[in-house]
């Protein structure tokens, strides 16, 4: 089981190489994590959807590892969960664990059922699978928050002021990771560079996190020493010297580049930066003509390494015109693609939302990973 830690990290990093899994975690907290992966009983069985349907979980898990209540939320409808209940009550888990000696824990999970390739499916996913080495953002998040884990932060980041060199690749943009070192009583400790595309900046970014302002992790209302990762973006849409950081008032993220110059997480995942859309104008794709209904289609995309939708998926229904138009806006839609921690360009798996306003030809686009 690998081990997530809310401030000492546990990977190696060589020189400017770093690997491309790294292991997530915080200080001295494993998180719980399945013994087996076949959780589905045989005499359970699964109920048939023709659009996906997710339900949400919380396990509550004894010292042992044992669960001592199941809450979800049911589908009304066709209750599918229903069907897999006996099941879910029956997994075995690998406790959570503090300081070297197990812990219950409240760990949420996302059971999901679908239609793939006209098979019934149903995907159980936790925070962190360690057999396959993956973990899910939201739900890591939300595991901490359950169990009184609040990280580290960042509450100010003063202005600063960046000249843009005449070498930098239009198709993407410069970007530092740093992993910065915190005590308990919210003061810096230590400022690295682990990652960077264009030293120039990485370098300049450095001495503002010097000047920034901290505020320690906490468990259970007490604070601990701790890291986190920032990751600095560079975009030259933005004005500068820039305004200091967070902005007063959040926009909506597809609109909101001065927000998104800055992301603090408590653990390195293995993309550092997620697509930024490119040409969405005002959040959006104008039409040709104005929308006459009110609808929003939510769809999975696959962004790959042009920063352009290669692929994707509906996700709710969406009426004959409504799907349509979409199919078109889709085709338009251009993003900078997303970066692994060694800088290189990779494909995305995401949501979109695309809204429809009737009496207007502007056509939102939500990047839902931006959210």
């Amino acid at each position: 089981m690998k081990k997530i830690a809310i401030g000492i990290i546990s990977v190696l990093f060589l020189s400017s190489s770093l690997t491309s899994a790294c292991e997530l975690a915080f200080c001295e907290l494993e998180l719980p994590t399945l013994l087996y992966e076949d959780w589905l009983l045989k005499g359970d069985t699964i109920g048939y959807t023709l659009y996906p349907a997710v339900s949400n979980l919380r396990f509550y898990l004894s010292e042992a590892g044992c669960i001592d209540s199941l809450q979800y939320e049911s589908d009304n409808k066709s209750r599918l969960i229903d069907r897999v209940i006996t099941s879910l009550n029956n997994i075995d888990f690998i406790p959570a664990r503090y300081m070297e000696k197990a812990i219950p824990f409240i760990c949420p999970a996302r059971l999901e059922f679908a239609l793939k390739r006209h098979r019934r499916t149903v995907t159980l996913t936790m925070p962190y699978n360690s057999g396959k080495r993956q973990w899910n953002d939201s739900l890591v998040n939300k595991a901490l928050e359950l169990n009184g884990f609040i990280p580290a932060a960042v509450l100010n980041v003063p202005s600063y002021y960046c000249e843009f060199k005449t070498e930098i690749d239009k198709s993407d943009y410069p970007f530092a990771l740093y992993n910065v070192t915190i005590d308990s009583i919210s003061q810096l400790q230590n400022v690295e560079i682990i990652a960077t595309n264009y030293n120039h900046y990485a370098s300049m970014f450095s001495n503002v996190l010097l000047h920034s302002e901290y505020r320690a992790a906490t468990f259970k209302g007490i604070n601990i020493s701790s890291n986190l990762f920032i990751t600095a973006r560079f975009y030259p849409r933005l004005t500068y010297p820039t305004d200091n950081w967070p902005p007063l008032i959040q926009e909506d993220a597809d609109l909101s580049w001065d927000f998104n110059r800055i992301a603090i997480r408590p653990y390195l995942d293995s993309i550092v930066n997620p697509p930024m859309p490119a040409n969405l104008i005002n959040g959006g794709i104008t039409f040709e003509k104005n929308i006459i209904f009110n609808d929003s289609v939510r769809v999975n995309v696959r962004v790959d390494t042009m920063g352009t939708i290669s692929s994707f998926e509906f996700v709710s229904p969406a009426g004959p015109l409504a799907g349509e138009i979409s199919r078109q806006i889709i085709k338009k839609i251009k993003y900078f693609p997303a970066n692994d921690i060694n800088g290189k360009k990779i494909e995305f798996d995401g949501q979109i939302q695309i809204k429809f306003r009737s009496n207007s030809n502007n056509i939102r686009v939500v990047s839902n990973w931006l959210l």
